[in-house]
């Protein structure tokens, strides 16, 4: 595969993956959508372009864009995700017992099920202490429900 496919295939691969995770947001969508638009005919002015260096200049136009675009959606994301942790997610440690055991060794699927069951955004406290990390013990795979985020936070 030449390095021109190569990126237009990892370029709407990465667009679609945010339009997915931003589309709750309308704004985001919006923004998403054109850069979306942006790649798609990008992506068909290449298939067209005969000369290499046409087709090189485009490629290195979008990635500069791409790169603009990426840092914005990575802003954009923090902002967001700030913003839920602080307004809508609920900590997972309010459905688990008194003082839990958050070494791995006590299996809270069933509490923290509930949560996610509960509410649309269920955030993770951690420790912030890579030595005794906070680590939430499940026997199972955890089923996240459409449209329910999960959040990790530091401390």
């Amino acid at each position: 595969m030449n390095k021109k496919k190569f990126f237009i295939i990892t370029m709407s691969f990465l667009l679609s993956s945010t339009l997915a995770f931003t589309a709750d947001s309308p704004d985001w969508y919006q923004f998403v959508q054109s850069i979306w638009v942006e790649s798609e005919n990008a992506r068909a002015d290449l298939l067209q372009t005969s000369k290499s260096e046409q087709a090189d200049a485009r490629v290195n136009s979008l990635r500069t864009s791409l790169d603009e675009n990426i840092c914005l959606l990575r802003s954009d994301c923090v902002k967001r995700v700030n913003e839920l942790k602080a307004t809508e997610a609920v900590n997972v440690q309010d459905y688990l017992p008194e003082n839990p055991m958050l070494d791995g060794s006590v299996d809270y699927l069933e509490q923290i099920q509930k949560a996610l069951n509960e509410n649309r955004c269920v955030k993770f406290t951690g420790s912030d202490d890579p030595v005794h990390p906070l680590i939430y013990g499940m026997s199972s795979e955890l089923i996240v429900p459409e449209g329910h985020i999960l959040l990790g936070d530091a401390t």
